[in-house]
């Protein structure tokens, strides 16, 4: 199973640097970008959407892409300020979706938010709702695992 210059290389790698590894790993390693979303649902199950002003389909859920070096939970908490102006509890990821034509790994985490929402320049309207509504109001972007039960 193993040939001898696989056995090679991982003497001579375990000889490096940690700070050497972590450099050829970056360098090495595909790319790929991060976003995070919120899953909120009132107290009757119904799904916070925001009708963003840049986005094709306008609905969607809230959330970004997240800041090189940005945790990811702390992207979230951010981009719920941005586009909400509220405070957020960021809770257990629920779903990692990943797309390979665009080399993009979307995160998917419970949230709570508190205060009045108010929008900015990214959002001009929000409303819950319903498992039947969703897909007309998500079309292609709804994740199927939205539809597959309250989570």
């Amino acid at each position: 199973m193993g040939t001898w210059y696989k056995r090679l290389f991982y003497r001579l790698w375990r000889l490096l640097p940690y700070r050497v590894q972590d450099l050829l790993i970056y360098l090495a390693a595909p790319k790929v970008t991060l976003g995070v979303a919120a899953v909120i649902r009132d107290g009757h199950g119904c799904l916070l959407l925001l009708h963003h002003t840049y986005r094709r389909p306008a609905w969607g859920l809230p959330g970004g892409l997240a800041r090189r070096g940005e945790p990811p939970q702390e992207a979230l908490a951010r981009e719920l300020r941005e586009e909400l102006g509220a405070a957020a509890r960021i809770g257990s990821l629920l779903q990692a979706d990943y797309s390979v034509r665009r080399r993009h790994l979307t995160l998917y985490y419970h949230a709570t938010v508190a205060g009045h929402l108010h929008h900015s320049c990214e959002t001009d309207a929000h409303r819950y709702a319903g498992p039947e509504e969703l897909p007309d109001l998500l079309g292609a972007s709804l994740p199927p695992w939205l539809l597959s039960g309250h989570r």
